[in-house]
């Protein structure tokens, strides 16, 4: 997006995995994404909407103590956004919750499992977490071996 507004190209050999919004920005053009967006919140600080102050904020309004489950993930795709819940931190979503974002925008009335998307989003936010789950792996093991201070 900053390349193609400033007139720029993106540097040779370093792969993107993000999508230009500049349609959107300039024409107010509709993007056609090619992949789905995900995002990964396995901190409160990291999450976009939380309620309360320093570490007792939650998302989606979960409060510490009361609800073991907490969102963890959520991958947007076309219509639908899947949210992943887990117990802990840096662990896979053992439970999930479907919306339509076009017939639902405030994500109040739950899909059920057997809607037509629901497996398929499933597999691809599993897919997507492990991917994600290696490269935070990897960032970490060289962080620890190569930042002094850090182990």
């Amino acid at each position: 997006t900053l390349a193609g507004l400033t007139g720029g190209t993106p540097p040779n050999g370093v792969p993107l995995d993000g999508e230009s919004i500049l349609p959107l920005l300039l024409n107010a053009q509709p993007i056609a994404r090619k992949q789905p967006m995900y995002w990964q919140f396995d901190l409160p600080r990291d999450y976009p909407n939380t309620i309360g102050e320093g570490y007792q904020r939650r998302i989606d309004g979960a409060v510490k103590g009361k609800e073991k489950l907490l969102p963890r993930v959520k991958i947007r795709k076309d219509a639908y956004i899947l949210y992943g819940l887990s117990e802990k931190p840096f662990s896979p979503p053992t439970n999930f919750r479907l919306f339509n974002l076009i017939t639902d925008p405030t994500e109040e009335r739950e899909l059920p499992t057997d809607h037509p998307v629901f497996a398929a989003m499933v597999k691809e936010m599993m897919t997507t977490y492990k991917d994600v789950e290696q490269e935070r792996l990897k960032t970490a093991s060289w962080i620890s071996a190569n930042v002094p201070g850090s182990k």
